[in-house]
């Protein structure tokens, strides 16, 4: 399913969540401890690594990410590049959350972390819960057919965005306690009623 984050800053969701899509092994480009050892076999490692990147295909399912940060999609860029994807895995640009358009029509799905406390502003929008409530006006009025799963350390998001969460997940983000808010965003009603 088409995937989108609007929020991306370095791009962490989307690329993993490129790497899951074109088969790539988790850490495929990192190096381990274990490497360093005595008894560690290069050979049979490099042989075992080979392996497991022979199932990697070229590209997945399509994804986009945006930030409103130019320098925070620069660095996307750079991370997607260090992590083994190729340029097209992942279409990234620079866009307002507040004002970007849908980059695929629906079913697809938003999976994102937006700024909260220890991030970035939105929008540079001293109101940070009005940014979060023009963002769910935003999700309502052009994101409709689409999933949309959000990790927040604010426990109200769901309120706030003005959605139904289907389902809250308590996660940590380090020592931060949050929630993954998912909800599907439903079509606008002249949309509904016209089915």
């Amino acid at each position: 399913q088409p995937l989108y984050d609007p929020f991306c800053g370095s791009g962490t969701i989307v690329i993993e969540a490129a790497q899951i899509a074109a088969g790539i092994p988790p850490g495929a480009q990192r190096r381990f401890g274990f490497e360093r050892l005595l008894g560690h076999d290069a050979q049979a490692w490099e042989r075992t690594r080979a392996d497991a990147m022979r199932g990697a295909a070229a590209a997945g399912a399509p994804i986009a990410a945006s930030d409103a940060a130019e320098r925070e999609v620069a660095q996307a860029r750079i991370n997607a590049k260090r992590a083994g994807l190729a340029e097209s895995a992942i279409r990234l640009s620079v866009a307002d959350a507040l004002r970007a358009p849908p980059p695929f029509e629906p079913p697809a799905m938003i999976v994102t972390n937006p700024p909260y406390g220890e991030r970035s502003r939105i929008d540079a929008d001293r109101d940070q819960q009005a940014a979060i409530e023009r963002w769910g006006m935003a999700l309502k009025h052009r994101y409709g057919g689409w999933t949309v799963a959000v990790l927040s350390s604010d426990l109200q998001l769901a309120r706030r965005l003005g959605i139904k969460a289907l389902r809250r997940t308590p996660l940590y983000n380090g020592p931060i306690e949050c929630r993954l808010f998912s909800a599907r965003i439903l079509p606008p009603f002249a949309s509904r009623s016209a089915t």
